[in-house]
């Protein structure tokens, strides 16, 4: 798989981002569950980090 920026996956938006009423029980759970798990494991980052981030990338 090639590189994208040294990222080894794709970086892509989606065309639409997914909204509970189009979702059934089983897939919003499970899309709650990973979030949930990643702020366990603490991959999270402050409101703050993703602002100085994105100041940092338009310099």
């Amino acid at each position: 798989m090639a590189l994208e920026n040294d990222i080894p996956f794709l970086l892509a938006i989606p065309k639409e981002l997914p909204i509970h009423e189009n979702m059934d029980e089983s897939t919003f759970n499970a899309l709650m569950e990973i979030g949930y798990l990643q702020a366990v494991r603490g991959e999270t980052y402050s409101a703050a980090e993703v602002f100085e981030e994105l100041e940092k990338a338009t310099d």
